[in-house]
């Protein structure tokens, strides 16, 4: 008899079926209608599904010196779990008290966020500073106030009595401070006459060089007397003749820089009483950088571009138009950025189609092509082409912000409130306009110079970048609208021509800059962007992922600072002893310079070619001449 025939169909309670079937001796047994288990069992190894091993170093497997790694066994007498009960009443209540009481507290007092921790960190470090500058400011002040009784006539006070002691009446100080990178210490002379040897003339403390001079061998430290409505003051120049720090790492000045400063804003550097210098494009509106290989005007250059992708900037921003005539060597990394500006491929063919067909058919005239095929213009045959694409986008731009009825670029941006009407602004950038000039005449500069002219109103602007300014490479029909100008250490002509002094000639070292705005000329140190950064920067900007890379100073700046003041040798502990500050990593240095020593890489230092020489067994490794 089937169950079908023994329950009837309108049993719907479970209780009451099962009952029911107990009572009649009926067996149920239950039938899942879903889907069958379709699981198969995996044979393949993790190779094989991921289609091959790791590359990356951090996927690698490599034994340390001659080590074996043995894995331990478990010993069979140790519980395989815990076995402990868990504890109950009172006890768990005692146990558990601390961590209840962390949590109200944190409820009460939160846990910090980075930014107040980073907060916290920068007034530690402030803190210790002034503790050391008072610190050091007292060791200075006894020193100067000693060599001043020894240049002046002894002023003895008090009288030859017996038990009393005699003493000399110096000079002393009413305050003491210092710069903001601390570099500077700066003591405030007390100008009470009843505080002042008779014989002290406080003007000629100001003015005269004879007291800085001779404080130099007993501070071992420059030394300047200032004198002005606020008193006369002694500074002590911790580092350097003139205060500036000797390095400026790029990330640091970057996060200082405020956020509400204007799009085209980047830091220029630091100057006289560690005072940070920014500078807005927007203002300029047009830049020109200048200065001898290897002094650092590449590397403004890249640390503006970086600095504008570090602060977001995307490519409704801002556009680029690059032109690299170094065969590609200085913007490389900027390529495949959605920043560059580039033309279609069919209208770039087009465009090549009609200066062949002009060119084969003499009767007609030779066609100019007009047309930016990559955002990163490599050779000569490329550049008239693109400035011709950028004088027909100044003109179109200019007429959409006229049939607007505004007047330039930035009222038309302001009065658009969808973001997608707006116009992203151009910057173009010429890392070796002498070349241009050179080698291609005078076209190229009466194209630029009239574009420069209404550049700013279309929302473009130009930097260039030379080695050496003079008047055949920038002459004054585009100097002119070059006004704001950041010149590194260049010929003597160079500085004549750039600056219209010698200035320039005689910076101490690279990133040291002069800054001209507005008449105005700042001595400066610019920030050092690492390789490292740039291409974290730029990485960033195209993928929108975080990527760190290793090296955090160029290998080549290590072995500049060898050869200049270690003659060559390349100690690693006093190597990372000095660079340490600069985030630079012990097993990066020592990696790269083995890499350096069995790749027999070739390094450009002080226009001489070196190499990395081999380590010996009691001697470290030395920068090794070329020959030939």
């Amino acid at each position: 008899m089937s169950i079908k025939s023994k329950i009837p169909r309108n049993v719907t309670n479970t209780q009451l079926l099962r009952s029911m079937a107990s009572r009649r001796n009926i067996k149920l047994e239950t039938t899942s209608k879903g889907y069958s288990n379709s699981s198969v069992a995996l044979t393949a190894t993790s190779s094989e599904i991921s289609g091959g091993h790791g590359k990356e170093h951090e996927h690698r497997s490599e034994v340390i010196g001659n080590t074996k790694v043995e894995i331990p066994v478990e010993d069979p007498n140790i519980p395989s779990t815990n076995l402990k009960p868990k504890p109950r009443g009172i006890i768990r209540w005692f146990k558990y008290l601390p961590g209840r009481f962390r949590n109200y507290w944190h409820m009460v007092i939160p846990l910090p966020t980075p930014d107040e921790l980073e907060r916290r960190e920068f007034e530690k470090l402030e803190n210790y500073r002034n503790k050391l500058a008072v610190r050091e400011c007292r060791k200075y002040g006894r020193l100067i106030s000693e060599k001043l009784a020894q240049l002046g006539e002894r002023e003895i006070v008090g009288n030859n009595t017996p038990g009393k002691a005699r003493k000399i009446k110096k000079v002393h100080f009413s305050m003491y401070s210092r710069d903001q990178l601390f570099t500077k210490l700066i003591l405030r002379v007390d100008t009470d006459p009843r505080h002042l040897p008779s014989w002290v003339r406080l003007s000629d403390l100001g003015r005269k060089d004879f007291y800085s001079d001779e404080m130099l061998p007993t501070l071992a430290h420059y030394l300047v007397f200032q004198s002005n409505r606020a008193g006369v003051f002694a500074v002590v120049y911790r580092a350097g003749l003139d205060g500036l720090p000797e390095f400026v790492a790029a990330k640091d000045i970057w996060n200082k820089i405020p956020t509400n400063k204007p799009m085209l804003t980047f830091p220029v550097g630091y100057g006289d009483n560690s005072q940070r210098k920014d500078v807005d494009l927007d203002d300029c509106p047009h830049l020109l950088v200048a200065g001898s290989t290897k002094k650092g005007k590449s590397n403004f250059i890249n640390q503006i571009l970086g600095f504008w992708l570090w602060r977001g900037l995307t490519k409704d921003d801002f556009q680029l138009c690059l032109f690299d005539l170094k065969r590609g060597m200085e913007f490389s990394w900027y390529e495949g950025l959605p920043h560059l500006y580039h033309d279609e491929e069919d209208v770039v063919e087009l465009e090549k189609e009609k200066a062949r067909n002009s060119y084969e058919d003499k009767d007609r005239d030779k066609y100019e092509p007009v047309y930016i095929e990559t955002g990163i213009i490599e050779d000569l045959h490329g550049v008239m082409p693109a400035m011709r694409r950028l004088r027909k986008l100044m003109d179109k731009r200019l007429g959409y912000i006229k049939d607007a009825g505004h007047k330039d670029f930035n009222a038309y941006n302001n009065a658009q409130h969808s973001h997608k009407k707006r116009i992203p602004a151009m910057v173009v950038i010429f890392d070796e306009w002498a070349r241009v000039r050179l080698s291609l005449g005078t076209e190229p500069e009466t194209l630029l110079a009239e574009m420069t002219n209404l550049a700013r109103a279309a929302g473009m602007y130009f930097i260039i970048g030379t080695q050496n300014p003079n008047s055949a490479v920038i002459s004054p029909l585009i100097a002119v609208n070059f006004s704001t100008r950041v010149i590194f250490k260049c010929s003597v002509g160079g500085s004549m021509s750039a600056l219209g002094d010698q200035s320039a000639c005689n910076l101490e070292r690279a990133g040291r800059a002069i800054l001209q705005d507005g008449g105005d000329e700042t001595k400066l140190q610019t920030p050092l962007i690492p390789d490292g950064l740039l291409r974290a920067v730029v990485y960033k900007a195209i993928t929108g992922k975080d990527k760190k890379f290793a090296n955090a100073v160029d290998l080549e700046d290590i072995l500049q600072y060898s050869l200049d003041n270690l003659d060559g040798l390349l100690d690693i502990t006093k190597l990372f002893t000095i660079f340490r500050e600069k985030t630079v990593r012990k097993n990066w240095l020592i990696a790269a310079l083995m890499e350096a020593e069995k790749g027999k890489t070739i390094f450009e230092l002080s226009g001489t070619p070196y190499r990395v020489g081999p380590r010996g067994h009691h001697t470290c490794r030395q920068l090794v001449k070329v020959e030939g």
